[in-house]
């Protein structure tokens, strides 16, 4: 997520992988600058977590990001910091 940030230019000096796996499932951020309908490919995950009361887990560099949806209410996210891996990885457990 960090080198695919940082290829924009608002997002160029950023070096914090928690901070970059935060942003890039904030709606509306997308690496392509000047694409006003980009950044918005998580939505459907976010909602469908919601419905099926499930949990995401983002996992890119040195950081974890869990969203947890089977809570009723507010969907919590918490960021923690882990062992350093090589590229973006995502899983869902949803509880049907």
């Amino acid at each position: 997520m960090l080198q695919s940030l940082n290829t924009a230019s608002t997002y160029a000096g950023l070096t914090d992988y928690g901070k970059a796996l935060t942003l890039a499932l904030t709606d509306g951020v997308s690496r392509f600058d000047d694409a006003t309908d980009r950044g918005y490919g998580f939505r459907p995950l976010f909602t469908g977590l919601a419905n099926l009361h499930g949990m995401l887990r983002f996992r890119s560099g040195d950081h974890a990001l869990t969203i947890d949806g089977q809570q009723l209410g507010t969907i919590p996210a918490k960021l923690a910091k882990k062992i350093s891996i090589n590229g973006f990885f995502a899983s869902v457990n949803c509880q049907c």
